[in-house]
């Protein structure tokens, strides 16, 4: 701004920042300074109505200490009693007319002065959003990689690598108006493995990085892979008409329920280990054959495992009588 007269014999000949400054320090200073010597009695400061020399954060007047004097009191220094907020717009601002700061001779500043600066940008980009989500199984081949961010970036690195292997092969993205990061495989993605994505490199316009420095996810692409029976395991005696225990040996952890069927049909599934169940056994049949089948959580179905057992007749008890007179 141009300089304002006050009476005809000072004026604000500057402030320090200069008007328009922009990357300010949270903890800056302000100093508005005149061509004369001020009457520091007729300087009001800080966020109190009468205010005739203060600081807006938009419409809000920021608190500062007791204002301080410097140069013979031609420069009046403001220090603000909290920190900037992060890119804040901030005015300093000297009333004009009958209640504007008087020099030592008594004459006031007669319009009112401004001059604005922006705050250091101090806050760190942050991820917002992951796709494939982080912890997320049964992912599509066919999937790319993004990560969205709190602000636009100027700069990102993703890098995508499968357990037990190196960087998968891609090409990666700003994009959504530098907001976002997207990593596109050049092959499709395997199926029934781990992968980890790590986002590093990652900086705003002013400077700041992401806090840590670097972010990792991991997600799991569909699994094509059945559970496996390997064998069946009977608990009691096998008695025509009597139950049995059966259980399945399942070498999956992910294994969900095992379904169990003899010659008569589905008898019972198993949704828990050790994946066993109670069985009657026939009561006019030498022998009878149980069937299983394993299911994983995404449906994967086993291959049949059968188990034939020998069942013994339902005989009735018999007395022996020993002679113990001799």
């Amino acid at each position: 701004p141009s300089p304002k007269t006050m009476g005809g014999r000072t004026m604000v000949i500057g402030t320090s920042p200069a008007d328009r400054a922009s990357g300010i320090a949270p903890d800056t200073a302000f100093r508005v300074t005149f061509s004369e010597p001020i009457d520091p009695s007729t300087i009001r400061a800080g966020d109190i109505a009468s205010a005739n020399i203060t600081l807006m954060h938009g419409s809000l007047r920021i608190a500062v200490r007791a204002p301080s004097f410097e140069d013979g009191n031609r420069t009046v220094v403001l220090q603000p009693l909290q920190p900037l907020a992060s890119a804040a717009s901030v005015s300093t601002m000297v009333t004009g007319g009958p209640d504007a700061p008087a020099d030592t001779a008594g004459f006031r500043l007669l319009e009112p002065f401004v001059a604005t600066f922006t705050s250091r940008d101090i806050t760190p980009p942050s991820i917002v959003s992951v796709s494939p989500a982080a912890g997320s199984q049964g992912i599509g081949p066919e999937a790319s990689v993004r990560i969205s961010f709190s602000e636009p970036v100027a700069s990102a690195t993703l890098t995508l690598a499968a357990a037990g292997g190196g960087p998968v092969p891609g090409t990666t993205a700003l994009t959504a108006g530098n907001t976002a990061l997207v990593f596109s495989p050049q092959a499709l993605l395997q199926p029934n493995t781990s992968y980890t994505l790590t986002v590093g490199g990652v900086s705003d316009a002013a400077g700041n990085g992401l806090p840590g420095g670097t972010a990792a996810f991991a997600f799991a692409t569909v699994d094509t892979l059945a559970p496996v029976i390997t064998a069946l395991h009977v608990g009691g005696v096998p008695r025509a008409g009597s139950p049995i225990q059966v259980q399945a040996t399942v070498g999956a952890a992910d294994t969900a329920r095992v379904e169990f069927r003899t010659a008569s049909g589905f008898v019972a599934s198993a949704v828990a280990a050790p994946f066993a169940i109670t069985i009657p056994l026939p009561i006019h049949a030498a022998s009878t054959t149980i069937t299983a089948v394993a299911f994983d959580q995404v449906g994967n179905r086993s291959s049949a495992f059968e188990q034939t057992i020998s069942v013994q007749a339902d005989a009735p008890p018999t007395v022996t009588l020993t002679n113990l007179s001799n």
